[in-house]
C-alpha cells in the first residue's frame, strides 16, 4: 500500500509546477485536478480490495 501512496502523491507534485506555468490556462487545469482525484480514489478502490 506504500508503494501506491507514493505513485499518487508523485503526480500530485508534478502537477503543481504545472499548474503555476500555465497560470493563463486557469480553466484547463481545473478539470485535470479532479481527474488525477479520480484515479487516486480508483487506485485506493482496488487497494483496498
Amino acid at each position: 500500500m506504500t508503494s501506491a501512496i507514493r505513485r499518487t502523491t508523485e503526480p500530485t507534485t508534478l502537477s503543481e509546477p504545472l499548474s503555476e506555468t500555465r497560470s493563463d490556462r486557469q480553466p484547463v487545469d481545473l478539470p485535470a485536478v479532479p481527474t488525477a482525484l479520480s484515479a487516486t480514489e480508483l487506485r485506493a478502490a482496488w487497494a483496498s480490495i
